[in-house]
């Protein structure tokens, strides 16, 4: 009875081991990243904007007044914090990312921009109201950085 509790210990044991390693070394694999969304709103009004570039983090918000922005958050981020950002950015294959996910059948007044370069390698991509899964992922494991009382949800 308990060789075979002792074998199911050792192969879930391996299972996680090989899972933390094979997403950290995957996410190794980048050697310079930066990620920044921009939350536009009727079009041409920045209201919203998050960056992320080699664990430095940066939000900030904007208004359509005269009224001067608003740095809500400037930090760099512990490795274990960034660690699942990292992984989402290094699974997006720039090249299979469409230029722009647009529902056309929505009428709404918020858009989002995507800026993500990838060891040089660049991409922008523009959101109105289409889910893509990564791009969602990346979104909200960025906007939960954001300090609680101004964080913005596009995709909820």
């Amino acid at each position: 009875m308990r060789k075979p509790t002792l074998l199911l210990l050792l192969l879930i044991s391996g299972f996680v081991i090989h899972s933390k390693s094979y997403a950290q070394s995957n996410s190794k694999k980048m050697k310079d990243y930066s990620v920044k969304i921009e939350i536009f709103r009727k079009g041409t009004y920045k209201i919203f904007s998050m960056q992320l570039e080699n664990r430095e983090f940066e939000a900030i918000k904007f208004y359509t007044n005269d009224k001067p922005c608003d740095t809500v958050c400037n930090i760099t981020l512990a490795a274990d914090k960034v660690s699942e950002i990292e992984l989402i950015i290094s699974n997006l294959s720039l090249e299979g990312l469409k230029d722009e996910y647009v529902n056309t059948g929505v009428k709404g007044e918020h858009h989002l921009m995507y800026f993500i370069s990838i060891d040089g390698i660049e991409k922008e991509i523009y959101v109105y109201f289409e889910e893509q899964e990564e791009l969602k992922q990346l979104f909200e494991k960025m906007m939960i950085i954001v300090p609680e009382e101004y964080r913005l949800w596009y995709y909820r």
